[in-house]
């Protein structure tokens, strides 16, 4: 980690605040944001605490320690900013520096500056992917010690337990762990589920879950069985069931393997997977920017407009979510108290923030069906049923964006209101489609129109999580994005 020369009294580390306060951007804006970082944390390596920081400086809390955090920056990492095209802010260089220790997480972080995508949006993807990454080890750490073997995938001849059944009973990962055929492997588009299987689901003496019996079919008679031997009798008798006349004929019905996974099907599970991932991580980045909208001391004058015809018009996510929202988890994340402090405040409440408590409900309410679980999270899709459509979802957006706020590309097509087609950017950070400019239909892969798919109705649709559905993952490589129409 870098470290610049530690000041070796009082005074060197006065003339360093006093540096930053003269080329700041209330005087002469001499100073990069990186050299206004690295005087900052110059300072501090001095004995500047952040409290005298903050003061001598007129920063708050959360951007000194920014600063501190971008003037740590090491020399390898501010040789590649030298290189970049534009300057970054502090905030930016604070990103660098919470991803400096990972080669690859630095080379995602640089591509996404090159094509002028939103830097916290890349940074949130990669928080969700080290947290991924890690429950996967511990899960699968977890398979292994309980004596479960883990394969990279299914092995050939295998079958997936949710088709198999033994003994008249579905099998199950409990009651099938004794079994020597069993197994698990992670599929690569949700590194947090084990798919379990069996090796050799005959041999193991299981049977399909869904094969029918044919109908027991009785024996033929003695006669019938003369005359199909014909009249000179030179054939042996035909008998039914285990060689007694008049027996049963089930057949016992053998599973399956499974058959070769296609791969048209389940690429577009990953991208759908992959969508999901992204309109998560968007979710995460756009609550904190809405959070430090309403601790605004003065709402932006777009504010009282927007809540006035959002109250008239009254969408559906409000008429469904709107009653309760002050009452929710997330109204106290997002307004920084529950609604009681919000109502005992609300008489002492300078007037120029009063807008910003009448746009928290509603906040709270576009946020809380927009992103989570189940349903929910089928808000940017446009082959499935969700509590928040994309038309409402929009207008909330572009509202959002108007007050500066930067979408991620999945929100930017929501807002658009086109399908989403991945994150395959060209050199001005736009998003691009497939090569021949026409997004192919990944979710109706047989040629079913995107207007007759599940869920396109007026209510839920059947949703297991593997549906096929109109993304392509962020960071699939360029072209592979598909979409419905």
């Amino acid at each position: 980690m870098w470290r610049s020369a530690t000041p070796s009294s009082t005074a060197a580390t006065a003339q360093y605040l006093d540096m930053v306060t003269a080329n700041s951007g209330a005087y002469r804006k001499n100073f990069t944001s990186l050299e206004e970082a690295t005087a900052l944390f110059a300072a501090h390596e001095g004995g500047a605490t952040r409290t005298r920081i903050r003061k001598a400086t007129g920063r708050k809390a959360d951007q000194v320690k920014a600063a501190l955090a971008a003037g740590g920056l090491g020399t390898a990492t501010r040789e590649q900013i030298g290189e970049l095209d534009r300057q970054l802010t502090i905030d930016e260089l604070a990103l660098l520096a919470e991803f400096e220790d990972d080669p690859d997480a630095m080379g995602d972080l640089m591509r996404a500056i090159a094509y002028n995508y939103p830097l916290e949006h890349e940074a949130e993807r990669i928080r969700q992917d080290r947290a991924e990454a890690a429950d996967h080890e511990r899960i699968r750490a977890e398979l292994e010690a309980s004596g479960c073997p883990v394969t990279d995938q299914i092995v050939p001849g295998s079958s997936f337990l949710t088709s198999l059944a033994h003994d008249g009973e579905d099998l199950t990962p409990e009651n099938h762990r004794d079994c020597p055929g069993h197994g698990a492997f992670f599929r690569s588009h949700d590194r947090r589920t084990p798919v379990f299987y069996c090796t050799d689901p005959v041999a193991n003496g299981h049977v399909s879950r869904w094969a029918q019996p044919t109908p027991d079919v009785p024996a033929p008679t003695f006669a019938q069985t003369q005359t199909a031997a014909g009249a000179e009798g030179d054939q042996p008798p035909v008998t039914a069931g285990p060689g007694i006349p008049g027996g049963i004929i089930t057949p016992e019905p053998v599973p399956e393997p499974e058959p070769e996974p296609d791969p048209e099907l389940e690429r577009a599970r990953r991208l759908v997977a992959e969508g999901n991932k992204a309109w998560a991580a968007a979710a995460e980045v756009r609550k904190r920017w809405v959070q430090q909208l309403l601790w605004r001391r003065t709402a932006p004058k777009e504010v009282i407009r927007f809540v006035a015809g959002q109250l008239l018009a009254m969408p559906d996510v409000l008429r469904r979510a709107l009653p309760s929202a002050a009452t929710r988890l997330m109204f106290s994340e997002l307004a920084g108290h529950p609604v009681a402090t919000a109502l005992a405040d609300c008489e002492s409440y300078p007037i120029t923030r009063i807008p910003l408590l009448a746009l928290a409900p509603i906040a709270a309410a576009y946020e809380d069906e927009m992103a989570g679980d189940g349903d929910r999270r089928n808000t940017w899709r446009t082959d499935q049923w969700a509590p928040c459509s994309r038309k409402d979802a929009a207008a909330w957006l572009k509202f959002l964006a108007g007050l500066g706020y930067q979408m991620s590309a999945i929100e930017q097509a929501v807002a658009d209101g086109v399908p989403y087609v991945g994150e395959t950017r060209d050199e001005s950070g736009a998003s691009a489609d497939d090569d021949s400019g026409q997004p192919a239909d990944a979710a109706n892969p047989d040629g079913e129109s995107a207007d007759s798919a599940p869920g396109n109705g007026d209510g839920p649709a059947d949703d297991t999580g593997d549906d096929l559905g109109a993304v392509a993952g962020p960071h699939d490589s360029p072209g592979s994005g598909q979409a419905v129409a």
